[in-house]
């Protein structure tokens, strides 16, 4: 997808609910917005509650 949007011109914006790696390949040169499923938001905040990274191994 990143490859995709750097090879247009003009403006670009890619929709994702990867920011991270999306913002490391395509720097600020593709507008990144995030999109949300309430399962997803759902699962992170009951791993941080657990004090877990999101690969699943504990925080210390």
């Amino acid at each position: 997808m990143a490859a995709t949007a750097l090879g247009y011109s003009g403006p670009r914006i890619i929709v994702t609910s990867d920011l991270g790696d999306m913002n490391k390949l395509c720097g600020d040169r593709v507008r990144v917005m995030g999109v949300w499923h309430s399962r997803v938001l759902a699962g992170r905040e009951a791993r941080e509650r657990r004090g877990q990274s999101e690969c699943g191994r504990t925080r210390r």
